[in-house]
Order: structure tokens, then sequence, then C-alpha cells
């Protein structure tokens, strides 16, 4: 398997490899707006980057821009990125469109589903992945963070530990394990039982597993029962008592992240819609990114809309302007997507298409990812694709969409009436009115 310190010396696809200084690797950000490459390019060094116990750069990268520039596609490219240059055969492809009738479905899967994912024979991950997507947490299709986690962390610890295991050197081991056992037993044993388990701890005692258990079992027994008196004998702020369980446990799931990785197996945190970020998942990215001499090699990749940022008196931009403050967070403003990429998504539908089509297909309104993939989808192009042997004939440009709102017109013409009439009720009926 590649190390992770080959991340920038290693080759790279031809079509991404374009903004790495050859003699140097010294990576220049423009001031102005960046193309996906440079940025994928800029995620790479800051990764690898981080792995050195010195770097003080920046652990959040926003990529800032309008709908359909290709910020999801960034954070794909550079899992594929990744993927390649650390010869990764644990973590399956993103980066194929999938169904050639839904190019949504994929348009912001920035994460392989771990409902579905297969842990192959002997084949361990090289980097840590791990993703939220904060439209569908603040819509509540998701309950929580914690709940988001869950299901990445059942699927994908394991394979992990293993690698970490790999990697991780016996001083680095070890440190580990008395920084897991005193976390479980203070964190728990606080009030009567707390100076007894710190004694106990001073003196180096070495605990056996059963032993360990049982303390920390009554070390919460000793804790329930202090916290019902106290519960009884004052007045409670809900409110605050469950913003600062809220916290623990946003600081819990980061110390797990941080626990899966090392110097030799970075990671991760991929997050769609940063705009729409919660308490929780805040406190979770501030957990893993303030400044810290011992911090994991983990860097947060968020996408983000232009508009977030005229609002200076919100949440999200005071939280941005906090983060800018503590030099955390670095923001990459999104050129939009030049002719050789959108020409890969033409080939991944069309992979026949002759290259002087293919150029005069990218342009205005199928110059944006997002309606390109809509209009090469739609049942008419699709046809044309099969007719012509996979690829666009020089005559699809006669029938091209004028407009960007052509393109939606011709998509919602597909549908059938019963669902064009149920989207409309849902878009146009106040439920708390109407």
């Amino acid at each position: 398997m590649g190390g992770s310190s080959a991340l920038l010396s290693s080759p790279y696809d031809d079509d991404m490899s374009d903004a790495v200084g050859a003699a140097t690797n010294e990576m220049v950000i423009p001031g102005d707006a960046v193309t996906q490459r440079q940025a994928v390019d800029y995620l790479v060094q800051r990764l690898d980057e981080l792995q050195s116990r010195s770097d003080t750069g920046p652990r959040i990268v926003l990529l800032r821009g309008a709908s359909g520039i290709g910020k999801s596609w960034t954070i794909q490219s550079l899992y594929d990125r990744l993927r390649t240059t650390m010869e990764d055969k644990y973590w399956p492809d993103l980066t194929a469109h999938g169904s050639a009738t839904s190019p949504l479905a994929d348009r912001k899967q920035i994460a392989p589903d771990p409902r579905t994912f297969t842990w192959n024979k002997n084949v361990l991950p090289t980097f840590g992945w791990w993703a939220f997507n904060c439209e569908r947490l603040a819509k509540g299709s998701l309950q929580s963070v914690l709940n988001d986690a869950s299901a990445q962390i059942a699927a994908h610890t394991v394979p992990l530990d293993h690698r970490w295991r790999e990697v991780a050197n016996i001083p680095t081991r070890a440190a580990r394990a008395k920084q897991t056992l005193l976390k479980r037993i203070i964190d728990i044993a606080h009030g009567e039982a707390h100076d007894a388990v710190l004694s106990l701890l001073t003196a180096g005692i070495p605990f056996a597993g059963a032993a360990a258990d049982a303390l920390v079992e009554g070390g919460r027994h000793v804790l329930k029962q202090r916290k019902q008196k106290q519960d009884l004998a004052a007045t409670i702020d809900v409110g605050s008592r469950l913003r600062l369980e809220t916290t623990q446990k946003s600081y819990e799931l980061a110390s797990v992240f941080e626990g899966l990785a090392l110097r030799g197996l970075p990671a991760v945190i991929a997050i769609e819609d940063v705009q729409l970020i919660g308490p929780e998942l805040r406190d979770l990215v501030d957990a893993v990114t303030e400044p810290d001499d011992d911090r994991s090699p983990i860097l947060v990749v968020g996408t983000v809309w232009p508009e977030a940022f005229l609002t200076p008196d919100s949440d999200f931009a005071q939280w941005v302007t906090q983060t800018e403050r503590d030099g955390r967070v670095k923001i990459l403003d999104l050129a939009a997507l030049d002719h050789d990429a959108l020409g890969k998504i033409v080939r991944e539908y069309a992979p026949a298409t002759a290259p002087e089509v293919e150029a005069r297909v990218v342009q205005p309104p199928l110059d944006s990812p997002y309606y390109l993939k809509l209009w090469l989808s739609s049942r008419e192009t699709q046809r044309h694709i099969r007719k012509n042997g996979d690829a666009l004939g020089a005559h699809i440009t006669q029938s091209f969409p004028k407009d960007a709102e052509a393109v939606l017109d011709g998509r919602w013409n597909e549908l059938r009436a019963g669902v064009q009439d149920a989207l409309l009720c849902a878009t146009t009926v106040n439920p708390l009115s109407d």
C-alpha cells in the first residue's frame, strides 16, 4: 500500500496535475477564483503538510461557489486522487455517474454509502474519510450528527483501527492505550471516586480489562447518585444541560476520528453545505482543528454558498470569522469548470464522442456540470447516444437547449402528470397555514 508521504510525489492523473510545481511541489493559490484542479492540488498538499508536527496552516478549507460550479465534484475528485496516489483498494469509486437517468442521485455523494459498503478480503484503508450533509441535517431527514456518523463508524472503524496498528510505532500505541484508559475512567468517575482513581493512576498500577471495567462502572454509579441528589436540590436549566451533553458527545465523536488518524494514516472530514452547519457539527469541527502540537492529521473540507457571507451577524458567518482569526480556515473561491473537466463528464455518458463535438457541447448553458448532467441524462439525449454508438453526433448541437430553463423544462416534461402535481403541491402548500 502507498504511504501518505507520497501524496504529492506520486504520479497524478494527467487531467489533475497542471497546478503542481514540477520541481518544488510549491502550490500557488491565486487571490481570485481557482480552478477545481488547483483546489484539489491544494487540498492534497494541505493533507500532506498536516502530517508534519510543525505545520500551523489551516485545517479547514471551504470551497465557495454558486450551485453547479463543481464544489461537490471537487471533493469527489479529492477522494479519487487519494485513492490513486495512496494506492488505496479499500475505498470504492465515487466519481462514476451511476444511473444514466438519475444524474442528481450522486451529485452530492461525497462518501460511499455505509449501508451498502463492502469490506473486501485482505484490504485495509490508507486514509480515513468521513462525511456529513448539513442540508439533510437542517431539514431533519437526519436526526443528528451522531446518528449520521454512527453508520460510518460501524462500517469503517475496525478496518481503520487495523491499519492504525500497522502504521503506529510502539510508543504511539502505548500512548493511545493509556489515553483511552484515562479518558474512560476520568470522564466517568467523578466526585467521591475521582481522587481515588487519580491516585491509582498516578501510582502507575496497570489495570486489567475486567478491573478497569469494574472501576468505570463503580464510578458511573457514584456519578449517577450524585447527579440525582444535585437535581433534587437545584433549579435545572434543561436547555443548558442538553447543550452541554451535546457538546460533550461531539467532542467524544471527534476523539474517535482523531484516534483513527496519525502520520501515515491521514483523514478527511467532508461536509456538504457548511453554511447550514449546526452546533453539534460545529463543535466537532472545532475539536479536530483547534491548535495542538499533537493534533492528528485531519483535514476538514466543506462546500459553501457565496450568499452565506452576506449576513455577517449570522452564526455561520461569526464562526467563520473566528476560525479565520485563529488561522484555522482557508476559503477557496471556485471558478467555473473548464472545458477539459466538463469534457470528462461528457465522456462518462458518451465515451465515443469526437473531441470537436465535445468542445461544442460544453458551451452555455451546458457549461455547468449540473445542467450538463441533466441534459446528458435526458431521455432524448440518451436515445441519441445509444443510436450513435455511445457518442454525441455532430448534429446534436442543432437540438441544443437555448438556456438553463429549457434544460429544466425538458426534464420536468419527462415526469408523469401525477408526479408533477405532487411536486407542485409540495412546493406551494404551507402546512402551517393551508
